[in-house]
This record gives C-alpha cells, sequence and structure tokens, in this order.
C-alpha cells in the first residue's frame, strides 16, 4: 500500500478543476485561463480559448450553484482551521512537510486527514488513495460537517428559521452519523463529483467548439451531408467517466441526451450534503448512477437546438416530471434544496455581503478581514444568487453552453452576478470581479493564506514556494506579507519566501 504522503501529493492537483487551457481553483477561488485572447491569435486559437473559458465557467457554476461545491468549500474551511491550530510559528524549513513529523502535530493532522478521506470520498479518487487513509485511522468524519458545529458557519446560518430543529438533530444521542463508504468504481476509481464537474464542463467546452465548428462550415458553403465533428474524442480520462456510466443506460446520441447527462450530473451534485442537510453525504457517483438509471426509460430520440436555452429549459422540466416518485432521495434533491438555500443562505446578497467582509486601509497596506472566515461568507452569498438565477432559468446552471451560445451579452450579464472575484487571462494577467478597492489585494491575499496552510501539510519548503510563484509575478510584495503572517513570522516563512522568488525569476 502507497504511504500517506504520496497519496496527498497525488491528490495535490485535483483539488482544481480544469480543461487543457485553462482551470477553477477553490482554494485561491478564482478562474484562470493559460492566455489571453490575444490580438495576435489565430481563429482556431481563440475558439479554442472561449471553449476553454466557457469549460471554466461552467466549473464556477458548479462550485458556487451545487451542493457538492459548497461542501467542498465547507471541507477546505475546515481543514485550513485544523492547521491553524498547529504552532505555526515555531516552523523551521526541516519541519516540512507536516506529515513527516505526524507525531508531534498528531491532533490537528489527524482530523485533517480526516476531512481529507471525507473529500476523496466525495468528490472521486483513486481507491488506494482512500484504503491508505481509512487503514490508518483517518477514516471519512461526519460530525464536525454538519451546520452549527463550527463557529463560522452557526453565525451565518443564526438567521434561519431551521436553526432549533437542526439543533435537535445535533443534540439527540444518536445525533452522529457515519459517512458511508459505498462507491461506484470505474477502473479502480471511485466516482464521485469531480468526474461529474469535468464531464458536464467538457462537454460544454466540445459543444462550444462544435458550434464553431458548424458556423465555418456553413461559411465556407460546404454541403450540408459532409459535416462531421466526433463529439466522443473529448471523452477520455477523467472527462469520460461519468459520460461512460451514463451511456449504459441512455445509449441515444442525441442533443437531448447530452442535455440529459448534463441534467443527470447537476441533479447528483445537488444531492443530500452538507452543510444543508445534517444528514449521511451521499456519495455524487452512486446517486448519478440512480439518476442515470430512472433516465434510462426517458425518450432522447427527438430533435433539439442544442444552442437554444428555452428548449434546454423545458426538456429539464421533462426530465424533472420524469424523475418525480423515484424514492426520497430524489425527492429531496428535486424539491428541498431550494428551501434549504432561502432558508439558510437567503438573506446573503453579494453586493451587500461584498462591504462586509473586509476594511480597506488603502494603497500599499493589505486589506483586514472583518472577521474569521469572512471569505467564506461572500462565497455562501453567491450560492445564494445562483439559486435565485436557478430558479429563474435553471438550464443557465445545468446546460450553460446554450445560454451562452444564444446571446453572450446575456450571458455575461448573468454570470457577472456569481463570477469568481479573481480571473486570471494568462500569467501577470489578473483581472477582479469587483472595482470595490482592495478587493483584487484581499482575495489574492486570502488566496495565498489558504494555499500555504494547505500546502504545509504534504510539500517542503522548495515546492510550497514553487506553488506560490504565480503570486509573486502578480504581487510580490503582497505574498511576503501574507506568508510572514500567515506563519506568525515563523523561520520558515523566510525560506519559503526565497524559494518562492527564485521560482517567479526562473531560477
Amino acid at each position: 500500500m502507497r504511504s500517506r504522503l504520496k497519496s496527498h501529493l497525488t491528490e495535490v492537483s485535483p483539488t482544481a478543476f480544469h480543461s487543457g487551457l485553462g482551470r477553477v481553483d477553490p482554494v485561491a477561488v478564482r478562474l484562470e485561463l493559460a492566455r489571453d485572447l490575444r490580438e495576435d491569435t489565430t481563429h482556431e486559437e481563440r475558439v479554442a480559448l472561449l471553449a476553454a473559458l466557457l469549460h471554466e465557467r461552467h466549473h464556477w457554476l458548479q462550485h458556487v450553484g451545487t451542493n457538492a461545491g459548497l461542501f467542498g468549500t465547507l471541507l477546505l474551511e475546515f481543514q485550513t482551521g485544523m492547521v491553524e491550530q498547529i504552532p505555526l510559528e515555531e516552523l523551521r524549513a526541516g519541519d516540512l512537510p507536516l506529515l513527516a513529523h505526524e507525531k508531534r502535530f498528531a491532533g490537528p493532522l489527524g482530523r485533517w486527514e480526516r476531512f481529507e478521506a471525507t473529500r476523496r470520498l466525495f468528490f472521486g479518487c483513486r481507491r488506494g488513495d482512500l484504503d491508505v487513509l481509512v487503514a490508518a485511522g483517518r477514516g471519512p468524519l461526519w460530525d464536525e460537517l454538519a451546520p452549527l458545529t463550527a463557529e463560522a458557519m452557526g453565525s451565518l446560518l443564526a438567521r434561519s428559521p431551521r436553526v432549533r430543529e437542526y439543533r435537535a438533530f445535533l443534540e439527540a444521542p444518536d445525533g452522529h452519523l457515519p459517512v458511508t463508504t459505498d462507491m461506484l468504481e470505474v477502473n479502480r476509481w471511485s466516482v464521485g463529483a469531480r468526474h461529474l464537474m469535468e464531464g458536464a464542463a467538457r462537454q460544454s467546452e466540445t459543444h462550444r467548439l462544435l458550434k464553431a465548428a458548424i458556423d465555418g462550415h456553413r461559411d465556407a458553403g460546404a454541403p450540408a451531408g459532409k459535416f462531421a465533428f466526433d463529439l466522443s474524442r473529448p471523452r477520455t480520462g477523467v472527462y469520460g467517466v461519468a459520460r461512460t456510466v451514463f451511456d449504459q443506460f441512455v445509449g441515444t446520441p442525441t442533443a437531448a441526451a447530452d442535455v440529459g447527462f448534463a441534467y443527470a450530473c447537476d441533479l447528483a451534485l445537488n444531492a443530500c450534503a452538507p452543510p444543508l442537510y445534517p444528514f449521511v453525504p451521499v456519495n455524487p457517483g452512486m446517486f448519478f448512477a440512480h439518476v442515470a438509471q430512472r433516465l434510462g426509460g426517458f425518450r432522447f430520440d427527438r430533435a433539439l437546438d442544442f444552442t437554444d436555452p428555452a428548449a434546454a429549459r423545458a426538456l429539464i422540466a421533462e426530465l424533472t416530471e420524469h424523475l418525480r416518485g423515484g424514492g426520497p432521495d430524489l425527492s429531496l434533491a428535486l424539491d428541498v434544496r431550494r428551501r434549504m438555500v432561502e432558508s439558510f443562505l437567503g438573506h446573503l446578497r453579494p453586493d451587500e455581503v461584498a462591504g462586509q467582509i473586509f476594511t480597506d486601509r488603502g494603497a500599499g497596506r493589505l486589506p483586514v478581514p472583518t472577521g474569521p472566515s469572512s471569505r467564506l461568507r461572500y462565497l455562501l452569498a453567491l450560492t445564494a444568487e445562483a439559486e435565485r438565477v436557478r430558479a429563474r432559468a435553471p438550464e443557465f446552471l445545468v446546460f450553460p453552453s446554450a445560454s451562452f451560445m444564444a446571446d453572450r451579452a446575456a450571458f455575461r450579464e448573468t454570470f457577472g452576478r456569481i463570477a469568481p472575484p479573481l480571473v486570471a487571462y494568462g500569467p501577470g494577467d489578473l483581472r477582479a470581479s469587483r472595482r470595490d478597492p482592495g478587493w483584487a489585494e484581499f482575495f489574492l491575499a486570502t488566496g495565498v493564506h489558504y494555499e500555504v496552510l494547505r500546502g504545509l501539510v504534504m510539500l517542503d519548503a522548495r515546492a510550497l514556494g514553487a506553488g506560490l510563484a504565480p503570486y509573486v509575478r502578480v504581487a510580490g510584495g503582497l505574498v511576503r506579507t501574507v506568508l510572514t503572517g500567515a506563519l506568525r513570522g515563523a523561520p520558515v516563512a523566510g525560506v519559503i519566501w526565497r524559494h518562492a522568488e527564485a521560482a517567479a525569476e526562473g531560477r
């Protein structure tokens, strides 16, 4: 069996969701493209970048607009809290990675690894990377994930009318429930939220490429009967796992089936999970297979314009009616989520919360957070706003490629309401979603803070510094200040900074 440290190193990258030309990073809460849409790009390069941008925007919608995304955010928040319990001010370069000295930091690291096991089980991983944690007594847990057990979540949910019934649940003698380890396996991978997110986002990207190919074929005056486009080719690796499962039940190769696949992914990503449900989390892969099986009896052999949001919305309504009566889990996912979001998060609005999460101190000085987990508060406000968008236009979150291709200006306006705080268009070109003074600096600083505290667990000083190099190229002084503050002035902060500076300069 592989070592736990190697399993963590394997899982460093999968905290992000990506295409070949970009990624969404839930740790740094930003969207990145490999490069900008410069004037010197060819038509083909521009189309590929626009398709990749749609892929990443779909990932951001999944991150703030589904239970799985919210659950992932909460897990990362809890893991950061565990590392902050370590006496960071004493750390030297030889103390990294922390897991190499696990007996010294046994309490916080043990809890960190159990949160990590829960994240792996929920998002999908190699079975061996979960087994190695379970064998060492670091299996998935439940109790810390329920609402109201963390101070930050408690304050955010305090206005909910359901607080009393949740508190009664948590205080009941049998309130502790173990997370089930049941999973759907494909080629020794447990199918989880990651596979559903990547499968649906890759489909959005592919449809954008398909539309460009159709337009180019038409504009060239070529005969319609000569058009060909291979939709299956992009479905390889992690991008094809969920579709392979879906096609076992729904083999119809139509645009309607593509909408059905996106719908099944979205529904499974909204299966019962903390923090909105104080119940055992349902594994998204298992739930997805259940939904796909139920959709096997639906007639997808129909014509559908995949660029028409209204057609996608109508089909989504049909699919929802088809699934009703499919069991308690399906009923909860179909009928309860919106009421839960409204109950817990409905009072949060991004424009209002944006002015409450930090105090700007002027040029050259870092913004000061107004309280613990203030960044989390803004992300939860985006979740509330995403649910308002879903209520009016469910296809925008389920099948966003149709909205994008139908009206790009309208898509950008709606997406702007729930956009990531920062977007990087190539190295060095970082743009903020809001013009508020201190906005970019606040989210850069918190991104560095979260990256550092996660990296301490599994990386040595050189690797951790190399990972900070992209930040250094944008705002080196900020990175150095945040690094020193996050590590409470520890000797290792200077070592990491020197490695980060060297990596940024290519030394």
